[in-house]
């Protein structure tokens, strides 16, 4: 949510499409996602989590079972004492605990807790903005930016994954890995010769060749003010509708500078 839809940390949003409503399992098990949490907040504060059964006002009745006893009084036996059978509220059974039943609607998926009253209404104004924007529009605008990153990036050459839409990922050229003519290796090595090779083409598919410069590239752009991040030796660029090109032609040559100052 903190990123495109401009929430706040810590927020994260599911759509349930309604013919999962009834089967959907929650990742949470909690009293909030049972029916009845909604109806009276105070009272299910107070007495909802702890009773399953009918409302606050309900008589309690007792009726004896089949004990051994034989009297009037508390043994089973044919009394109506309390021992014995189960509790029933107006005739109903009465069960201690969280109702088992789910609330109707994707709410069955709710987290638990309590409602952060300052993050809701910065996530509620995020997506208002973006739907107002529209995603549609958002997705082109953000294309465009990304491709005004990845063409002055090459021309510094930095390498440039393909299907940058939303953010950019850049990386100093992995050189090839060796190669090796199979008629110069003996064929008792061969298997292991190529086992080495496939695990040197995954650590440079991993980033990790010029991961360390990146990192130093990284440090130099945040001390002059530009925003980013480094994954996997690769320099993470998170532009945004309010990102100009202006803004993109300052942090390209931020970046030309960072690149020669670490060469």
């Amino acid at each position: 949510m903190h990123k495109w839809l401009l929430g706040p940390y810590g927020f994260s949003l599911v759509f349930c499409h309604p013919s999962r409503h009834a089967t959907a399992q929650p990742l949470e098990e909690h009293d909030r996602s049972r029916a009845g949490a909604l109806a009276n907040a105070v009272a299910w504060d107070e007495l909802g989590a702890m009773r399953n059964g009918p409302s606050d006002g309900a008589r309690r009745s007792t009726r004896g079972g089949g004990g051994d006893g034989g009297g009037d009084g508390d043994g089973g036996g044919d009394g109506e004492g309390d021992g014995g059978g189960g509790s029933e509220v107006d005739g109903g059974p009465l069960e201690l605990g969280w109702p088992t039943a789910f609330c109707a609607g994707a709410r069955r998926l709710d987290g638990g807790g309590r409602t952060n009253p300052v993050g809701l209404p910065a996530l509620v104004a995020g997506l208002r903005t973006v739907a107002a924007w529209r995603p549609d529009r958002c997705h082109a605008g953000l294309a465009v930016r990304c491709a005004w990153v990845a063409h002055g990036a090459a021309r510094l050459g930095l390498e440039v994954p393909p299907g940058r839409l939303h953010f950019i990922g850049l990386r100093f050229p992995i050189p090839p890995a060796p190669t090796t003519t199979p008629a110069t290796i003996p064929a008792t090595t061969t298997a292991a010769a190529a086992a080495a090779a496939a695990a040197a083409a995954d650590a440079a598919v991993a980033g990790i060749p010029g991961a360390v410069r990146m990192v130093e590239v990284h440090r130099w752009l945040e001390a002059r003010g530009v925003s980013c991040a480094v994954r996997a030796g690769s320099l993470r660029l998170s532009p945004h509708l309010y990102t100009t090109r202006a803004e993109v032609d300052r942090l390209l040559a931020l970046l030309g500078d960072a690149v020669r100052a670490t060469a």
